[in-house]
């Protein structure tokens, strides 16, 4: 396993955002391990690491997204869909 410095770009939590994304952005030091790097580059097809860690911390945040979504989806108790169905002229019976 072989590790290089590199200085990552993060943003506060509290940075103005423009499109979900911060407008301004701090750069802090870190150990990257490049094999795993690699390995998330082509996976997510990027071509720097830059990227890479962008995409990867971006994608962190959509799987969490997801399953929040199915968590949702799956209380039964949450929608009715027999409701659904009759507002688009479905069966009354």
């Amino acid at each position: 396993m072989t590790k290089s410095a590199w200085t990552m770009v993060c943003a506060p939590s509290d940075v103005e955002r423009v499109d979900g994304y911060p407008s301004v952005m701090s750069k802090t030091s870190v150990e990257i391990d490049r094999d795993i790097a690699r390995q998330a580059a082509d996976i997510l097809g990027t071509t720097t690491l830059r990227e890479t860690i962008d995409a990867s911390l971006r994608e962190i945040v959509h799987a969490k997204r997801r399953l929040e979504l199915i968590a949702l989806l799956a209380d039964e108790a949450r929608f009715d869909f027999g409701a659904t169905a009759q507002a688009w002229g479905g069966d009354d019976s």
